[in-house]
């Protein structure tokens, strides 16, 4: 009877584990839907590489692992190998530089271990867009750059690929090995994939891009600082996309009973975090939502970042920072003293791993670089940012450009402006006199400049513009880039502190745009702000949301938003239960007008391009939340927007009910914005809810004789069936134009 009981409770206890790995098995055996094939959605430049091998006494097998990579990157031209040297005691660093590799050599008795080696390379090859961290024990596959490269250009923020046994055929406990680890390293991060989590990180075989470490710095240095640093990418909304068209084969750790992995020394003190984190590595975090585990170690994080906040519990627009996924409180005030006694474990163990420019700010779930208030401006604290002075650089390591928006071309002697106003154009002649006229007023006593872009506008506004506003800084573009990749342009020719984001059908009343920037500058916790968007008529048109959600649409759809809109539940999404005359601070403001902190634009990689129109202002403010900036809504400035202009222009598409959007072009953007903040489910979710309210809509419609309107449903339900086509479910932004 006992025997019975103790086998009943141990199997109650292991059926939820057991549950999860049935579930990841059988999702795992789904085949992956890969991108789309088509040149036009990858970059017109591509992205700069750095292969980053650490390597801690590996002189027996850097160099087949460095002849493994030769193969891949000597054909490249925008990547190298880099290895990093980290406390050597033999000739590994003699054996790199003699097979013709760039090599940073470290020495830190003090702060050994894997984690601190990866920094310092990070730190010091800071023209580089991607990282691949290859072990210095691997050979990778034929094609595994090309393969990574397909990944990173599909707007990832992180990446792994396969994780196998170096030679498995070479002995029988390689070949078991590398069936152990095929459940590990394989089947458990593809069936996380397929169910729309994020992969994790192996350790080996690993991506990481220059906007992801700026976002959440490469504060891991316990024994296993991969799965650590795959935590704190899920506390900041991040997911790790899984590339399972090419693998890396490492040498298994022989010495790992002995207490070192991979060659690498135990680091001194790893009880802070590594045992959470260890607890914690098998419980499946969804992208961009709370781990719901009890007992995890991202759980504890964010009953960390809690205690971090005081236990403040009050609304946002009341100074507390609401601590959801992908959203960011107020930085810590002026005057708020930094109390040690009061800093969560995870700030305690950053101090300790010798980051002192690094902090649990309240209302983040997640290490960021301290900014001091009164230095809005100033380059960030946090050592990715900020390279440490004894880091040698190569002269070939020059051209800095961190994101996708490089630096500004600068004048000698000229100083630069406070602000650019960037205003991105198609088929936008009959507006543009009366926009640039207006800056021109508003503008005269104030230092600043005007970018415009023109996307192959077709009725001679760039023609216009070069003719009659010869002040403004025109850029022409031979395609059409859409508004994200438009704005991204001019950012790069923009030299301002402040960027304002300016349609052309948008026209600020006087005095607007001098009294953002002061507000601007008397808040500097505030990343983003809008103003009050008013109508022609001069009603106020939604000026300041939340975040979309599957909630949020249905109400939409069924007409409870518009039947009820003085409802905090129903009129959640335009927030039409809100007094219009009351700053707040909000999820995301309309990119009509916006004013953004430029250091912030550049360090966020600007916005995603894989939005062609529409969506991308709502990404871009959840990026900033998760940066611990605020998005702020002033009445106080006030600009008149017509709206819509630019689509009307475009013939042979479907407008939608509003007259201002067109569907089609909403439909993918929303199926990108939802599978990339919210995974494959949402994404499905949403746009089955949609086309099951059309076909309820237009039966009904059938059945009244309301033969119109059941023409309009059915259409509709075309336009997003061909949008989930055409995205492969949100997984790609099809080729431009669109």
């Amino acid at each position: 009877m006992v025997i019975d009981t103790l086998g009943a409770v141990a199997l109650a206890l292991t059926l939820p584990g057991s549950a999860y790995l049935a579930l990841l098995t059988a999702a795992a055996a789904a085949p992956l839907r890969q991108r789309a094939a088509h040149d036009a959605a990858l970059p017109a430049v591509p992205p700069r590489i750095v292969v980053l091998v650490p390597a801690h006494n590996e002189s027996s097998g850097l160099l087949r692992t460095l002849d493994s990579l030769r193969r891949e990157v000597d054909p490249d031209p925008r990547a190298r190998t880099v290895v990093v040297a980290d406390n050597c005691s033999d000739d590994t660093a003699a054996l790199a530089r003699a097979a013709g590799v760039q090599v940073l050599e470290r020495h830190d008795a003090d702060q050994r271990g894997k984690g601190h080696a990866l920094q310092f390379g990070f730190d010091a090859c800071d023209d580089a867009d991607w990282f691949i961290v290859i072990d210095a024990d691997t050979d990778v596959a034929p094609g595994f750059l090309a393969a990574m490269r397909r990944a990173m250009a599909d707007g990832a923020h992180a990446l792994q690929c396969r994780y196998g046994v170096r030679d498995p055929l070479a002995s029988r406990s390689s070949t078991l090995a590398d069936v152990a680890l095929g459940g590990w390293n394989v089947l458990r991060p593809r069936g996380r994939a397929a169910l729309g989590w994020s992969a994790g990180i192996l350790g080996n075989g690993f991506a990481l891009s220059r906007c992801t470490l700026q976002r959440v710095p490469y504060a891991a240095r316990s024994i296993i600082e991969d799965v650590e640093y795959h935590q704190l990418l899920v506390q900041a909304g991040l997911r790790v996309r899984w590339v399972d068209d090419t693998q890396v084969r490492g040498d298994m750790p022989r010495r790992a009973a002995a207490g070192a992995l991979g060659g690498w020394p135990r680091p001194p003190d790893r009880r802070p975090r590594a045992g959470a984190v260890a607890r914690s590595a098998a419980w499946p975090v969804a992208p961009g939502r709370s781990p719901a585990g009890p007992g995890t170690a991202a759980a504890g994080l964010a009953r960390h970042a809690a205690a971090d906040r005081g236990g403040a519990g009050g609304r946002r627009g009341a100074g507390a920072g609401r601590c959801r996924p992908g959203r960011g409180g107020p930085a810590r005030g002026p005057g708020a003293a930094a109390d040690p006694r009061r800093a969560s474990p995870l700030a305690r163990a950053a101090g300790r791993a010798g980051l002192s420019g690094v902090e649990a700010v309240p209302g983040r779930r997640h290490l960021a670089c301290r900014r001091p208030p009164g230095a809005v401006g100033a380059q960030c604290a946090s050592p990715v940012l900020n390279p440490p002075l004894h880091t040698t650089k190569p002269d070939a390591m020059t051209d800095h450009a961190n994101s996708n928006i490089p630096s500004p071309p600068t004048t000698t002697g000229m100083p630069r402006p406070d602000l650019s106003v960037l205003i991105v154009t198609y088929n936008s002649c009959r507006l543009i006199d009366g926009l640039l006229d207006g800056l021109a007023r508003q503008l005269a006593t104030l230092n600043a400049e005007v970018v415009l872009v023109d996307n192959a506008s077709n009725d001679g506004t760039a023609d216009r513009v070069a003719r009659c506003h010869p002040g403004v800084r025109l850029v022409r573009s031979a395609h059409n880039l859409g508004f994200a990749a438009g704005n991204n342009l001019a950012a790069a020719h923009a030299g301002g502190r402040l960027l304002l984001l300016l349609n052309p059908d948008a026209l600020p009343e006087p005095g607007t745009i001098a009294r953002g920037m002061a507000l601007m500058d008397a808040h500097p916790e505030v990343g983003l702000a809008g103003a009050r968007l008013l109508g022609v008529d001069g009603s106020t048109q939604p000026s300041a949301r939340m975040f979309p959600g599957l909630v949020q649409e249905l109400f939409v759809l069924s007409g409870l938003a518009a039947r009820f809109p003085q409802s905090r539940w129903f009129g959640r999404f335009d927030r039409s239960w809100a007094d219009p005359a009351q700053a707040a601070v909000v999820d995301w403001v309309p990119g009509a007008f916006a004013l953004i902190r430029r250091p912030l634009f550049k360090a966020l990689g600007g916005f995603d391009e894989r939005f062609f129109l529409y969506y991308e202002e709502v990404d871009l403010c959840r990026r900033i939340q998760a940066a611990g900036w605020q998005v702020m809504y002033w009445p106080a400035l006030r600009v008149a927007h017509i709206g819509g202009e630019s689509a009307r222009t475009v013939a042979g598409e479907a407008v939608s009910s509003s007259g201002s959007q067109l569907t089609l072009w909403r439909a993918r953007s929303g199926l990108l914005y939802y599978r990339k903040n919210h995974g494959w489910w949402s994404a499905w979710a949403v746009n089955r809810l949609e086309r099951g309210w059309h076909a309820l809509r237009g039966w009904r419609a059938r059945a009244t004789g309301q033969v119109g309107k059941a023409v309009d449903s059915a259409a509709h339900r075309g336009l997003l069936a061909r949008a989930w086509q055409d995205t492969l479910g949100g997984r790609v932004a099809p080729p431009r134009p669109w």
